[in-house]
């Protein structure tokens, strides 16, 4: 980890996928669990106005579309879920350099979004690293360093 400017709080190295995974699992396994997280740890730091992500180390504040609400919403469904279970996610080395090849895609060319420059839609950056018979989705995760920053920001999706 190294200093942000300005700040003695480390920035924190970017989360690596069995991060990503583990986090993940950890809303699986009990999605009230962390709907309670949420609800202490991240609900809190919104802005008054509730327009600002909270900010971890290192990241540039933005405004967010529904800012407190989506948080509020996102909690609501984990609590909805109660503490039913669901089954752990395993990696998969195809699925993860699908997701590396789009991830350097993304960055070459100073793009965002789920359209690979060749046109690519997830699907297909999957099909070149295997053969999948079950539903497959794609989900980005942008300027979060964390695995926990990076998941709780796909949950609340804002």
């Amino acid at each position: 980890a190294r200093a942000a400017r300005g700040r003695e709080e480390p920035i924190p190295e970017l989360a690596t996928p069995a991060e990503v995974i583990d986090e993940i699992n950890r809303v699986r396994r009990d999605p009230a669990a962390y709907a309670a997280f949420l609800r202490s740890h991240v609900a809190p730091r919104y802005r008054l106005d509730g327009s600002y992500w909270p900010r971890e180390a290192g990241a540039r504040p933005h405004r967010t579309h529904d800012g407190l609400a989506a948080c509020e919403e996102a909690i609501a469904e984990l609590d909805a879920l109660g503490a039913d279970c669901l089954p752990p996610l395993k990696a998969h080395v195809g699925m993860t350099r699908a997701a590396e090849d789009h991830v350097e895609d993304l960055v070459r060319t100073k793009r965002l979004g789920h359209t690979g420059s060749d046109g690519s839609a997830p699907a297909q950056r999957l099909n070149r690293h295997g053969r999948w018979f079950e539903r497959a989705s794609e989900c980005l995760s942008h300027g979060r360093r964390t695995a926990v920053a990076a998941v709780a920001q796909m949950i609340i999706d804002d």
